[in-house]
């Protein structure tokens, strides 16, 4: 028997922290775009939580809290290959 390999494609989104300015990467789905809710998305939940405050409670300087929101997500990549998923895999 053979087996049929597919290929699994994630969207990898690339993203620059807008609290502490670290860059990470993360799956498309597990950003504020992929969610389609929120305004940005964080390194950690820990800075999520810490920008989230200065956003409520409107301390920071406006246009600084403006240019780490439009600065959150750097590149967006179409097509990165994930593990191979195998279909027809017969266990013994």
């Amino acid at each position: 028997m053979g087996m049929k390999q597919k290929k699994e494609v994630a969207k990898q989104v690339h993203l620059k922290c807008p609290t502490c300015n670290a860059y990470f990467a993360k799956s498309y789905m597990q950003t504020h775009l992929g969610k389609e809710q929120g305004m940005f998305t964080a390194c950690s939940d820990n800075c999520s939580l810490q920008f989230t405050m200065k956003l409520a409670m409107g301390s920071g300087n406006v246009n600084e809290v403006a240019k780490s929101i439009v600065q959150n997500v750097l590149k967006i990549d179409d097509e990165v290959q994930v593990a191979p998923v195998y279909s027809n895999l017969k266990m013994n």
